[in-house]
């Protein structure tokens, strides 16, 4: 059964279940550059990460995952079939499952061990896109501050280190 997080103090509380050694962050259509956008943040602190949209890149990538590793599976509507078939997947090979929906009913949402649900009720064709990622990217941003302020310390040289090789991308 998953677990919903219903507000911020709950939240926090669960910070320490994500401890992956390796992360996938998957989605496809729209909510591909969402995780391109994780996989990038957890990067930035010292996990193996990679993001795919492609089905078969997604599945080579799923069976060289082992219990130690996450799964970070976005789905706004939570039916994507391709995305709800690698979260079964996972599951059945123990790899830890988190969700970002917006719907707790949805197909994934069973196959998950964390789920984050975002709240995007817009019917509006033109706020249509924004209002379905900038929920997801939210929720994103706030797991990955929930990692970095759970060991921000330990993190600290990497940091550091990262952004000093950032800084050969800037004037």
């Amino acid at each position: 059964m998953h677990e919903r997080f219903v507000n911020s103090h709950k939240f926090t509380n669960q910070r320490g279940r994500f401890c992956a050694i390796y992360l996938r962050a998957l989605g496809e259509g729209g909510d591909a550059f969402i995780a391109a956008s994780a996989a990038q943040k957890f990067m930035r602190i010292g996990y193996q990460t990679t993001a795919s949209s492609d089905f078969d890149s997604q599945l080579i990538a799923l069976s060289q995952m082992t219990p130690e590793d996450a799964l970070i599976c976005i789905s706004h509507s939570g039916k994507t079939r391709n995305i709800c078939s690698l979260a079964k997947v996972a599951r059945e090979h123990g790899i830890k499952v988190i969700t970002i929906t917006n719907f707790p009913g949805a197909p994934l949402a069973k196959h998950s061990d964390i789920l984050l649900l975002t709240a995007s009720f817009s019917y509006d064709v033109m706020d249509e896109v924004l209002a379905k990622r900038v929920p997801a990217l939210c929720l994103l941003d706030t797991l990955y501050l929930s990692v970095l302020m759970k060991k921000k310390s330990s993190l600290q040289p990497l940091i550091d280190n990262v952004n000093e090789y950032l800084s050969l991308n800037k004037h």
